[in-house]
Formats: C-alpha cells, structure tokens, sequence
C-alpha cells in the first residue's frame, strides 16, 4: 500500500472546513496530520512533523497570505501549498507568484478537494476557472452519462448491461473509465462526483 499522503490545514473552523477533514481521515490515501489557526503553530507542527500538502485559508489571522506562501515555501520546499475560496484574480496572482501550487475554489465541496489533493501532489498545478455545468458534461460519453445514470440507481453491472443492451464487461470498462476521469475511486463516489458537477441531478 501506498504511504498515504500528509495534509496539513491551517484555516478557523467551520463545517466545510470538518467535512474535509472527516473524507481525508475516511481515506486511505490521505492522512491529516494537523489543523491549526494559529502561523506559529502552524511552523511549530510542521517542523516537527513534515507535511506533503498544506491547504490554507484566504486570509489567515494576522498574516498576509502570499508573504505566509513564501516563507514557507523557503522553509519547506517540497511542501505544496494549496489556498482555499481564493475569489479575486488579482489573490490568485499573487499566491501564484508566491509559490502555491494552485487553489480550492469557493464552495468546493469536501469529496471534490480530494482529486485536487491526488492531482497536486502527482505534481501538476490546480489553477482552474469555475466550469459551468453544460461544459461539465462533456467530460462523459453520453453511453457513460447513461450507465452513470443506472448506478445511481442502485443497479449492477449485469443489470445495467441488460438494460442497455451491452456486456457486463462493457460495464465494466466503462466505469473504470468514468472513475479515471472523475479522479475518484468508487462507484458512489463517481455518482456523487457526476450530481456535484452537474452531469446527474442533485438528490
């Protein structure tokens, strides 16, 4: 099994805030490692126990926030440093050039941080715009879209493929690919995934 990967988050409690925490401890490949408010608490917890990942809050109590992004970017870097509900181009820019390897839109829910999570420490940067739903739902085939549509349902691989008329296997397949391009792992996740994104109808 995979080391699991280290998350530290620096931001004042609020649900969203223990909502993502409770799907990191829910998943083996995350591991929280601390939660604090506090920029010298922060650097104490993190000197003594390393992090792989750091989300931070837009405006930490008393700190600028891209001048935080350096400093600990020059203390630790190999750390990635990920700022949440950044909602200005101008923030983004500057944490940018400060070192942050991307941000968590505003009103991410938790279950979406994670793939951001795996994308960020695979080494890629998260710099999205807000995608609108209609555009969403072109990440999926329509053939997908409608097996997606089955599981949702509560429907096997069998009997989605007698449904619609194709292999158990073809199911199969074919929700691996759908999992892949959600970034998730799990057939309910990919359905919560798909209804967050617009691509099924909310419950």
């Amino acid at each position: 099994m995979k080391t699991p990967i280290r998350i530290f988050v620096h931001h004042r409690h609020s649900l969203p805030i223990a909502g993502l925490i409770r799907q990191l401890e829910g998943d083996p490949r995350f591991r929280p490692i601390g939660v604090s408010d506090d920029a010298g608490e922060t650097l104490r917890m993190l000197v003594a126990q390393p992090a792989d990942i750091l989300l931070i809050e837009p405006r930490p109590r008393g700190v600028h926030l891209p001048e935080m992004i350096r400093k600990l970017k020059e203390k630790f870097p190999e750390l990635k440093i990920l700022p949440t509900e950044l909602d200005r181009e101008k923030h983004l820019r500057d944490c940018r050039a400060a070192g942050a390897s991307g941000y968590v839109p505003h009103n991410t829910p938790p279950v979406m941080v994670l793939p951001i999570l795996l994308r960020v420490h695979q080494g890629e940067e998260y710099w999205p715009k807000l995608p609108r739903a209609s555009a969403t739902r072109r990440i999926l085939t329509p053939r997908q879209i409608e097996i997606l549509e089955h599981v949702a349902e509560h429907e096997s691989n069998r009997e989605i493929g007698e449904k619609l008329g194709i292999s158990e296997l073809t199911v199969k397949t074919q929700m691996h690919e759908i999992q892949e391009k959600l970034a998730v792992e799990g057939r309910h996740r990919a359905v919560d995934c798909a209804r967050i994104l617009g691509i099924l109808p909310p419950l």
